[in-house]
């Protein structure tokens, strides 16, 4: 029995050496390992930090999570913070089409901008060049659009679009072709449904105000289908398409208003627009 344990932890240390002194073998177990894990393991030795610290590597490592379906948002971040820093792109826009540059989406190695025309544009990053997409929607409702949420998930661009109406907590889901060709309409949510599965949501009690905010789209954890994520009086709630069913997924507790204009106590989250960001935790530096 001695004689058989010696021999296994013989052959585990072996095997130990074997991966310690091949850096391609080890690059690859790495590659395969959580974000979180590797930034410890830089404390291992002086060949796992440069191998891990290697930009490359962090390059690769955020690839290969994102092309295998490992990469999913662990954070959403809102447009008040200024820890971006700006890349310049110059060019000449006729004003008539109305683009909101303000709001760009990285999909597909792209940067898109929603449009309020025909026609709006993106930038193909390797190319450097830029190209028109179409953004004629189909009539879905009769009352003018209030505000364009634009989004993408999993390589697909979405679209959710609020109207002006005295009480309206509807809004339209559109999904774009995979050959940027057209937009479909996908599904009409309705926040009235939200609240029968969270009666606490005080919605639809403002005129003119949509009831919610920040909408922004987020991949599902197995399907290929988005889930539709917003901010809900003082709620983070969500709209699974794989399940069909509303979800809430923070509360944000009492007093905390994202997005209000006054201090008041009749504060809604609602009454400014504000646009979310993914965060997906990878090993590149900021």
């Amino acid at each position: 029995m001695q004689a058989m344990k010696k021999k296994t932890c013989m052959t585990l240390n072996s095997a130990a050496e074997t991966i310690a002194y091949n850096q391609d073998l080890l690059t690859e177990i790495l590659l395969r390992l959580p974000t979180k894990s590797l930034i410890k393991f830089k404390c291992v030795s002086k060949q796992w930090l440069f191998i891990i610290s290697d930009p490359d590597f962090c390059l690769s490592h955020t690839r290969h999570h994102h092309s295998n379906g490992f990469l999913s948002p662990t954070a959403l971040l809102l447009k008040e913070t200024d820890s971006w820093s700006i890349s310049i792109i110059t060019f000449e826009v006729d004003e008539e089409e109305a683009i909101d540059f303000q709001d760009g989406v990285f999909c597909n190695g792209r940067i898109h901008w929603c449009g309020y025309g025909n026609e709006t544009l993106y930038f193909d990053v390797e190319n450097e060049s830029l190209k028109t997409m179409p953004m004629t929607l189909p009539t879905r409702m009769d009352a003018p659009e209030e505000c364009r949420y634009f989004g993408e998930s999993r390589g697909v661009l979405y679209l959710a679009v609020t109207y002006c109406m005295a009480v309206c907590l509807e809004f339209d889901v559109f999904e774009m072709a995979r050959d940027y060709s057209q937009w479909n309409w996908k599904k009409r949510l309705n926040l009235g449904d939200a609240v029968k599965v969270f009666p606490e949501l005080e919605l639809g009690c403002v005129e003119y105000c949509p009831g919610f905010s920040g909408v922004c789209f987020i991949r599902s954890e197995k399907e290929e289908e988005p889930k539709v994520v917003l901010w809900a009086d003082g709620k983070i709630i969500c709209f699974d398409f794989n399940e069909g069913a509303w979800k809430k997924l923070y509360d944000l507790g009492p007093g905390f208003k994202i997005g209000s204009l006054y201090l008041g106590e009749d504060d809604h989250l609602h009454y400014e627009k504000f646009h979310a960001y993914q965060y997906f935790e990878n090993l590149s530096c900021l």
